[in-house]
C-alpha cells in the first residue's frame, strides 16, 4: 500500500499516530498529495464520506490546499474555510 492511503485509512480507525510512528511519514505531506486527491476524488464518486473526510482533513495540512483540491466538489478545502 503506498504511503498516503496507508495514513489515510490510518486516520479513518484514529491511529494516524500509530502509522507516523511505523512509516516515518507525517499526516499532511504533500508529496502524497497526488495520492490523497485521486482517492478523495474515488471517495466523493463512492459516497465514501469518512474516506471524503479523512482525505479533505489530509489536504488541508498541504499549505497550497486550494491547488490540491482544484476541480473537486467544495468539501471543505478552500483557504477561506479554515
Amino acid at each position: 500500500m503506498a504511503a498516503g492511503p496507508l495514513l489515510l485509512e490510518a486516520a479513518r480507525v484514529s491511529e494516524i499516530d500509530d502509522a507516523e510512528k511505523a512509516t516515518g511519514l507525517r499526516w499532511g505531506d504533500p508529496a502524497f498529495s497526488a495520492e490523497v486527491r485521486a482517492l478523495l476524488e474515488g471517495a466523493i464518486a463512492s459516497g465514501d464520506d469518512r474516506l471524503e473526510m479523512v482525505a479533505t482533513r489530509y489536504l488541508r495540512q498541504w499549505p497550497l490546499r486550494d491547488v490540491a483540491c482544484s476541480g473537486l466538489r467544495e468539501v471543505g478545502c478552500s483557504s477561506t474555510r479554515g
